[in-house]
């Protein structure tokens, strides 16, 4: 079985953390060896297989709050191996002409691809929920509501919640990271600041001419090469020069 860590904190010590407390999580040591690849990859190999089907069972895996992406062991990996992850997600605020299992399944339908109902319309209903296993590509928002159109023109909200998620970016709602590390921000910062820069450039091109014809730097520098540089804020030129 391999893992790949959704949050990764790169060092030594967390990989040998990692390699050591998920076996006694999943209560299986002595039972199972790990192996880091990579300080983003690790892999597991189980002495017995009733015990790896227990573990991918049991659906979303995490440690020190972070999510981890589990599949079993493939040679040639698929397209999008490692790339999902199995959620139970409870559902609520379902209609009541919506308890069936058919229509729960579409409910879970609309954020990824359902594996699982735990629904047995035949036994009592006593949370006010249903849980439904959710197989989730790690990069996409996780949706906490949905709207749902009813018969005659009305509308109810319907809310998901992710067990054992417990970090995710709050910015873009997706699993891989916590918003303090969101790389999609760090990305949209830098754009915006290379705007900022773009547009500075832009202003300072579009006015008035620095050298003048009695400027003794006249004919020698080009315009760019004086004034104030708009990123740093400093003269291109020092004072006594």
């Amino acid at each position: 079985m391999q893992s790949d860590r959704s949050h990764p904190q790169p060092g030594v010590s967390n990989v040998a953390n990692l390699i050591l407390d998920m076996p006694r999580k999943w209560q299986k040591v002595n039972r199972v060896t790990g192996i880091a690849l990579t300080k983003e990859r690790f892999q597991f190999i189980f002495l017995h297989a009733h015990d790896l089907q227990d573990v991918l069972d049991k659906g979303m895996q995490t440690f020190n709050d972070c999510g981890l992406a589990i599949e079993r062991w493939v040679e040639k990996p698929p397209p999008g191996y490692l790339q999902y992850v199995s959620i139970w997600v409870k559902i609520s605020n379902i209609p009541v002409n919506h308890y069936t299992k058919p229509a729960i399944t579409d409910l879970g339908g609309l954020i990824g691809h359902v594996e699982l109902v735990a629904f047995d319309p035949e036994k009592s209903q006593r949370q006010d929920y249903v849980r439904v296993k959710i197989r989730i590509e790690v990069t996409k928002p996780l949706k906490k509501s949905r709207v749902l159109n009813l018969s005659g023109g009305d509308q109810t909200t319907i809310y998901f919640f992710y067990e054992k998620v417990q970090k995710r970016c709050t910015y873009f709602q997706i699993l891989p990271h916590a918003k303090e590390r969101c790389p999609l921000l760090v990305n949209l910062h830098n754009r915006q600041v290379t705007q900022i820069s773009s547009n500075h450039l832009s202003q300072s091109s579009k006015s008035d001419p620095i050298l003048s014809e009695g400027d003794p730097l006249f004919g020698v520098l080009q315009e760019d090469q004086v004034g104030i540089n708009p990123i740093s804020g400093c003269p291109r030129i020092a004072p006594e020069i």
